[in-house]
């Protein structure tokens, strides 16, 4: 070790050194903390689906399987990272370079997968909400869609370059990689606004207050800032593209990629903290039992919608004591 890097005695050496020819570290920081949020997350959405405001439902079990391929997609980028990711291409050896976009293939598709998944448990989410026939089919109708765009984008990752070995893309054989990239994020891009735009049409029709719907829009709103990662993201993969050292150059791609993947998985549990901040809330010692109030409303709307279906045979008087359920869920969940 050179003495700019000189260890004193009963240290360790740092795990990564960040130079002008090696930025591994940076895509190794990124990675461990956005998982590290992401379990986090997890561990909050856990609790309080279990403890303060269940049932565990859908939307809670497909949040649990994105988190776990979110790991699995960490371990790939820590895989990349001792072979060569982030270091100057002179220095990566052949056999380094063809691991390391084996495991970029791998993780490129367990991207996707993680994106599909945390969308699709919004989507669930809201299904669990709403008890409108219209709402409800409009949703299927979306997570139908999100599912066609997912299906779409693995084929146009795996299905590149040399076919027998498609993870292959430095020997210039491979095309139009940045155009199906282009494609995938401007799918990508809608599907964020479609996912925003769901919540405003489920709240147009409930007779809610003011502010109630405001807290709604700016909870499902946060997932906007997703966008911003998406455009990084694409904006680095032209760079990396067009690089000549691109080993070198794939690691602020690999950083916005970790930035979406935390950030989408993140923004599912916010509509989950409300109630964990109202059962963390001690009043100062006070005797309030604010934990058992969330369940509490949402039992008594569940039994108010279940003897309304036995009592109301009009559509009409139905849908508008569903629409007064819906306003009971929303109220509870933000």
């Amino acid at each position: 070790m050179s003495p700019l890097h000189f260890v004193p005695p009963g240290q360790y050496p740092p795990f990564a050194i960040i130079t002008s020819t090696d930025q591994a570290g940076k895509a190794i920081i990124a990675t461990a903390i956005g998982l590290s949020f992401v379990l986090f997350c997890l561990l909050i959405r856990t609790y309080v689906r279990t403890v303060i405001n269940g049932p565990w439902g859908r939307d809670d079990s497909i949040v649990v399987l994105a988190t776990g391929f979110c790991a699995i997609q960490s371990a790939l980028v820590f895989s990349q990272a001792s072979n060569g990711l982030g270091k100057s291409l002179e220095l990566v050896n052949s056999t380094s370079l063809l691991e390391l976009q084996e495991a970029a293939y791998a993780s490129n598709i367990f991207f996707i997968l993680i994106l599909y998944l945390s969308k699709a448990s919004v989507v669930l989410l809201i299904l669990r909400l709403t008890r409108d026939a219209r709402h409800r089919r409009t949703c299927t109708k979306i997570l139908a869609g999100i599912t066609l765009w997912a299906v779409a984008a693995i084929f146009m990752i795996t299905l590149q370059c040399d076919l027998n070995n498609p993870w292959i893309t430095s020997d210039g054989q491979c095309s139009n990689l940045f155009l199906r990239w282009m494609i995938i994020s401007t799918f990508d891009i809608f599907t964020e606004l479609i996912l925003f735009a769901m919540p405003l049409y489920l709240i147009s029709a409930l007779q809610m207050p003011v502010l109630l719907k405001v807290s709604v829009v700016l909870v499902y709103g946060l997932r906007l800032l997703i966008l911003i990662a998406i455009g990084l993201r694409l904006y680095y993969i032209h760079i990396m593209y067009d690089s000549l050292n691109a080993t070198l150059d794939v690691v602020p791609v690999v950083i916005w990629t970790q930035i979406e993947l935390a950030a989408s998985l993140m923004t599912n549990t916010i509509p989950c903290f409300r109630p964990f901040m109202v059962a963390a809330n001690t009043s100062w010692g006070g005797v309030e039992t604010f934990a058992a109030e969330p369940k509490r409303i949402a039992g008594a709307a569940q039994r108010s919608l279940q003897l309304s279906n036995k009592m109301i045979s009009s559509p009409k008087a139905k849908r508008a004591f569903g629409l007064a359920a819906e306003e009971h869920q929303l109220a509870v969940a933000t």
